[in-house]
């Protein structure tokens, strides 16, 4: 029974740590880094930005950074398309040319093929591991207990 209480436990403790893991294997434990020239319209405050390798999970949260030569700009990541690998950022100064240093994560160029997939789901499966396993633990700590009462010999 101990140990299901023990198993159940740790299942909650590591189940952040392996997901931190996990994320750490996919996406490259250093950035990607380009610079490109962009300009803006009268009456524009966004521009595109093709970017040299995809975006991890294609999600705007993976870009760092975007820094901007001209200083009454705020860049931000607003869209990015994944079939083009193009990133919109707004926050730009209407009818101006300016360099952006996008800094975004990509897809680890080491994991192999299939090994992503199985990744994803990983920490999920060893987390519902060490919960059965606790509470097949707790149901035989129980169940032993309760071994001598209520039977006739």
């Amino acid at each position: 029974m101990v140990f299901g209480i023990i198993a159940i436990a740790i299942a909650f403790i590591i189940f952040p740590i392996v997901l931190d893991a996990t994320s750490s294997l996919l996406a490259h434990s250093s950035e990607v880094m380009q610079t490109d020239e962009v300009t803006t319209a009268l009456a524009e405050t966004t521009a595109e930005v093709v970017l040299e390798h995809e975006l991890y999970e294609a999600d705007v949260l993976n870009v760092v950074s975007i820094t901007s030569t001209l200083g009454t700009d705020v860049p931000v990541a607003d869209s990015y398309v994944e079939a083009t690998k193009t990133l919109t950022v707004g926050g730009l100064t209407v009818d101006s040319t300016r360099n952006l240093a996008t800094t975004y994560e990509t897809e680890s160029m080491g994991v192999y093929t299939g090994l992503g997939s199985i990744a994803k789901v990983a920490p999920l499966m060893v987390f519902i591991g060490l919960l059965a396993g606790g509470g097949f633990g707790l149901f035989k700590g129980v169940t032993a207990m309760r071994g001598g009462r209520g039977r006739r010999g």
